[in-house]
């Protein structure tokens, strides 16, 4: 067992170190989906099974992110994950679940403001998948706003923006 204090870089190094045991055959992973990427990464190709319990970022999710690394590098452009399996459901049916309970307590027209972390593997994913089932919901986003790009009073900024926007509902007739 090893501690890697859910750092990206402490992953990778953990599931080296167990890599190099012959008698290590599967690990259980990292905490993060970014960390658990990392590992994934790491262990490639060295005929060790990772199974993870908490990274819910999709397999598109990781291979887009993969695609997006190795464009820059000129590597590979593929990623095979048959040897990594998860033991919670992804983002996909996490943000489907939301987009349900969202149009169940809401009647169908309403917008979504939507915020979130970027630069994430996991809130990459989960933005991805959200918008997806949002529109196959046929619910709208109005905007889409990074936590980077803005402040507490930013936030507030945007809330209440939102807030008094006009609505098909209370615009002015002409």
């Amino acid at each position: 067992m090893a501690d890697d204090e859910n750092d990206q870089k402490n992953a990778v190094k953990a599931a080296l170190a167990f890599e190099r045991e012959p008698f290590v055959h599967a690990l259980i992973g990292a905490y993060s989906s970014q960390a658990t990427f990392n590992q994934v990464n790491a262990l490639r190709g060295k005929g060790i099974v990772l199974i993870s319990g908490t990274s819910t970022a999709t397999n598109q999710a990781y291979r887009s992110k993969y695609r997006q690394e190795q464009q820059t590098t000129g590597g590979k452009q593929t990623m095979d994950l048959n040897w990594f399996f998860r033991t919670v459901s992804t983002t996909d049916k996490g943000s489907q679940k939301l987009v349900e309970a969202i149009t169940r307590l809401q009647p169908r027209g309403h917008e979504i403001l939507l915020f979130y972390q970027d630069k994430d593997l996991f809130a990459d994913s989960y933005r991805h998948d959200f918008k997806i089932h949002a529109t196959k919901a046929n619910l709208k986003i109005y905007k889409e706003v990074s936590l980077h790009s803005v402040d507490e009073k930013g936030i507030d900024r945007e809330l209440q923006q939102f807030k008094t926007k006009p609505t098909a509902g209370n615009q002015a007739k002409s």
